[in-house]
């Protein structure tokens, strides 16, 4: 495929601003070279008078610079608009626009062409395609090309390059946890005009599963309570409950969420739970009443109060999708017609019912029962025909600009096509002496899972029979192409990053595209892919002798955690879990009174063991203070810390010695669970399997007094940093009879993650090989190699009165940088503004992403004081520039710090602190970085 006239779709990923290839042939050259056999073994696309292709961009670029004709000065000026009766969206002429309404779509960017020229292959496709279901599945591809869960801005994308979709995106948006995630709201829109839900009546939150209402029973608890209803006999006894507490002075403390699930038959349209509502209230109010009239002592406001804590829910399902159903109820004065009802209601409670619904949200997002990207694509679908989303997304429609009536035959087979020499210099790469990092992992591991389509269904035709047989073989050597083309221009294009990683992405993008389509793998295969890494061959870190692990995927790390802690409260028999979490540990930063999944759940008694105080005295100390409840049913824990609100270091935690010494002191409940979040860690980690390995942890696995669950966040590091899948990794390892409970509930069908993810997630395991702790690697080291260049005073010291600090790093783990302005927020505000300008002007890789685990360096605020960098894959020149930056900030803190030595040193004083912030703030925003040093 070295001869592949370089036309045919081009290389839409390569900035048009760039260097021309320097191997790029003329028109008249190219034509010279080109195969007249078809399907010849080298892949080579046939001359055909019948297809005509357009140029690369490459070429593009080469053929104005030889003319002199005009190039575009920046990757991301727009294109003109594309009025009716023009032909192209692109000034390179590889897009046609289907559809022209004039002033009705936005103008065509170059950061999206790779998003049109996926649209436009699988338009093609769908044209095509007869059967339902694979029409849905070409729909799903065509709208989730190039979609992250964590958005890639328009600032970032425009400034470097990136390749980013233009469908349904908001800047820098994080699907999991953003607040008015844009997809997810466009959706509950349609389902809101589907299900014709006046939302005066009712509220709705799409969910992923029916089994979120575990997650709201431990937040919202009510111990004595039984709030989940199967009939109407049982809603009147717990009003009568209600009424008899309240006889004695004691009212609900929390707010009573009532589950009318099982008198809200799933043959009832969603919006009749507006009618059930009403009957319910209408019971209500009619024993209150009476019950008033029986107690004249009892104080009305009293009863008032009662009624305001009382919410009614239902779950339910519309076109396949989990819905729960939240509507008005005894929220409204106006809406009840006897006076003697009316007065036991408030108005007030309809502003604290809307506090209460962004409450539970919050407690859905949190637990990571937001639907994944594509679950909510797949759920749009189902209410909203394709051509209308397409439409009301401000899309143009595009087809591809090659003339002729067919597609030329790139390759026989999926095997023939991966084993053309292009993709062995592409994978030679890494091999060059002095070759950065990116290039060191990101093509090894890109031809592993090359390689791994080729070993789908060998001995019965491979991927090509089943496009084949769908008729939509054309789109497969349309992708072929696509995938050798962009390792060509990944190989021009290897000394720049982000143009390099766009190759990356498009390959990624076309592998996706194949799996959804092929659908090879089946349940199980996760779980098998997943033991064999950990159990079997060099490294293993699941030692010979424990019973056979269960391996999940789930929607989230965060879903993840909540299906375990539900089986754990499926094991005991009840939510009431008495809960130790390490100090700092990352569940959702498990002690923050807003955020912590941990600390907001009502049901647990939960306690916080301070590791750092255990390293120091023992279990006694780590405990010091606490009031800890026994025996402990659950210990969640990681071995390397996340990003935390209050660390000033980060050290790994000897998390084998914390649980021997709760269990020699006799803490631990039997049985008992471990709950280990390993996402900042390699996969065979030496940590996992010196736990695994240790004969007492062995031993109370053995005799079912132990439960040990691994989770992991899948997003970023298990996907080469790509963030095209979704979803978290979960691995239990205990006895299967004496922890039947808990796996039962870990095995519920509707709490699996299906479809691309999985079928993605899985291929990654099977064919990645060691590249995914290889990328790990790459970013832990980097981040280990910008640590070492910091300046001295910039880095956490005991005692400490630096004005920027960085926590101190003694742990070789970690992937981020923490870097603080304690008390100066408007610092830490222009420290970041100049960093970006910084990364701008010496053209870095570096962008503003929500998440981390990225294959460039990325920053995001945490707080007002506290912000985090990431490093990437960079080649560690780019790393000595971002060092350069950090001695410039703390070259101009001493500054500031020297001549106003009084003020800094008393920053509680306010005067102090408005003289010290303005004067860092406007030194920062005009900070020097010296030049590099040129070698001779």
């Amino acid at each position: 495929m070295d001869n592949l006239p370089s036309g045919f779709l081009g290389s839409s990923a390569t900035p048009i601003h760039g260097p021309a290839s320097p191997s790029v042939q003329s028109d008249k050259t190219a034509d010279k070279g080109k195969s007249s056999e078809t399907g010849s073994k080298t892949g080579h696309l046939p001359s055909t008078s019948k297809t005509k292709l357009p140029k690369t961009v490459s070429q593009q670029d080469a053929s104005s610079k030889a003319t002199g004709a005009k190039t575009h000065a920046t990757f991301a000026e727009a294109l003109p608009q594309l009025k009716p009766g023009e032909k192209y969206l692109d000034g390179e002429k590889l897009l046609k626009g289907r559809t022209a309404k004039e002033g009705s779509r936005e103008q065509f960017k170059a950061i999206h062409r790779d998003f049109y020229l996926n649209q436009a292959m699988h338009l093609a496709a769908i044209e095509k395609a007869t059967d339902p279901a694979l029409k849905e599945k070409l729909e799903l591809g065509l709208m989730r090309g190039y979609a992250k869960a964590a958005k890639v801005g328009k600032e970032n994308a425009e400034a470097l390059g990136i390749q980013t979709s233009p469908f349904v995106q908001r800047d820098n948006e994080y699907h999991r946890s953003s607040p008015g995630n844009t997809l997810v709201a466009r959706l509950h829109g349609a389902y809101a005009e589907a299900m014709e839900l006046d939302l005066n009546d009712q509220d709705f939150r799409l969910v992923d599963s029916p089994l979120v209402m575990e997650v709201l029973n431990r937040h919202l608890s009510n111990p004595g309570l039984d709030l989940a209803i199967d009939s109407p006999a049982k809603f009147k006894g717990l009003v009568d409950q209600l009424l008899a507490d309240a006889k004695n002075g004691n009212y609900p403390a929390n707010k009573l969420l009532i589950d009318c699930t099982g008198i809200f038959p799933a043959t009832k349209e969603p919006k009749e739970i507006k009618d059930l509502a009403q009957e319910l209230e209408k019971v209500v109010l009619e024993k209150v009443s009476a019950f008033a009239k029986q107690n004249p002592e009892v104080d009305i406001t009293k009863l008032q109060g009662m009624l305001k804590q009382l919410y009614v829910v239902a779950m339910t399902e519309f076109k396949g999708q989990s819905v729960m159903l939240l509507p008005h109820f005894l929220d409204n004065p106006r809406t009840i017609q006897n006076d003697e009802h009316k007065r036991f209601v408030t108005s007030q409670k309809h502003t604290e019912r809307n506090e209460f619904i962004g409450q539970l949200r919050g407690f859905i997002t949190g637990a990571g029962f937001v639907l994944s990207p594509d679950q909510a694509r797949k759920a749009w679908l189902a209410v909203t025909d394709f051509h209308e989303i397409m439409d009301n997304a401000n899309l143009f429609l595009a087809e591809l600009a090659t003339s002729g009536t067919g597609i030329p035959e790139v390759a026989k087979s999926c095997r023939d096509f991966v084993a053309n020499p292009v993709f062995q210099s592409f994978r030679d790469l890494g091999k060059a002496q002095d070759a950065p990092p990116y290039l060191q992992v990101m093509p090894e591991a890109t031809m592993l899972l090359l390689e791994g389509l080729a070993k789908i269904h060998p001995t019965d035709g491979g991927i090509d029979k089943v496009f084949k047989d769908n008729g939509i073989g054309d789109l497969l050597q349309v992708s072929y192409f696509r995938v050798a083309n962009a390792a060509r221009e990944a190989i021009l294009r290897k000394d720049d990053q982000i143009a390099f990683n766009n190759q990356i992405e498009l390959m990624h993008n076309e592998i996706q595209m194949i799996l959804s389509i092929v659908e090879p793998y089946h349940p199980g295969d996760l779980e098998k892919a997943v033991l064999d890494k950990l159990s079997k061959g060099r490294g293993a870190v699941i030692p010979a002798g424990y019973d056979k692990p269960h391996v999940h995927l789930k929607a989230s790390a965060m879903h993840a955690m909540a299906s375990a802690i539900a089986g754990v409260e499926r094991q005991k028999g009840t939510n009431q879990l008495n809960v130790v979490a390490l100090k700092d540990c990352y569940y959702e930063t498990a002690d923050s009174k807003d955020y912590g999944m941990l600390d907001r759940s009502q049901a647990h008694s939960l306690s916080f063991l301070d590791g750092d105080a255990f390293n120091k005295g023992g279990i006694d100390q780590a405990f010091a203070g606490a009031n800890v409840k026994l025996p402990i049913d659950l210990f969640v824990c990681e071995f390397h810390h996340n990003i935390s609100m209050s660390r000033t270091d980060y050290k790994p935690e000897n998390i084998t010695a914390q649980l021997k010494a709760m269990a020699q002191k006799g803490m631990l409940a039997d049985p008992c669970t471990i709950m280990i979040d390993t996402t900042i860690n390699l996969e065979k980690a030496d940590d996992v399997r010196q736990f695994l390995s240790d004969p007492d942890i062995k031993k109370m696995v053995d005799d079912g007094k132990l439960n040990i669950v691994l989770v992991r966040s899948a997003q970023k590091f298990d996907m080469l940093g790509m963030d095209n899948y979704y979803g978290g990794i979960s691995v239990c390892i205990n006895d299967p009879v004496k922890f039947s409970e808990f796996n039962t509930r870990m095995d519920d069908p509707q709490d699996q993650l299906t479809d691309i993810n999985y079928q993605g997630l899985t291929h990654m395991q099977t064919h990645g090989g060691d590249s995914i702790d290889k990328y790990r690697q790459g970013i832990m080291e980097n981040t280990q190699r910008l640590y070492s260049m910091l300046p001295e005073k910039a880095v956490y010291q005991e005692g400490t009165h630096n004005l920027m600090q960085i926590s101190r790093i003694e742990d070789e783990r970690v992937v981020f940088l923490d870097i603080k302005f304690p008390k100066l927020p408007k610092a830490a505000e222009a420290f970041e503004s100049r960093l970006k300008e910084f990364a701008l002007q010496e053209g870095l890789p570096f962008t503003t992403r929500a998440s981390f685990g990225f294959a460039n360096t990325n920053f995001t605020s945490i707080g007002d004081e506290k912000k985090r960098l990431n490093p990437g894959l960079e080649d560690p020149r780019q790393l000595e520039r971002y060092a350069a930056f950090f001695e410039a900030a703390q070259k101009t803190v001493e500054s500031v710090m020297k001549h106003h030595s009084k003020a800094a040193a008393n920053l509680n004083d306010s005067k102090n602190k408005d003289l010290i912030e303005n004067k860092l703030s406007d030194k920062l925003a005009e900070l020097k970085i010296p030049k590099p040093k040129t070698k001779k």
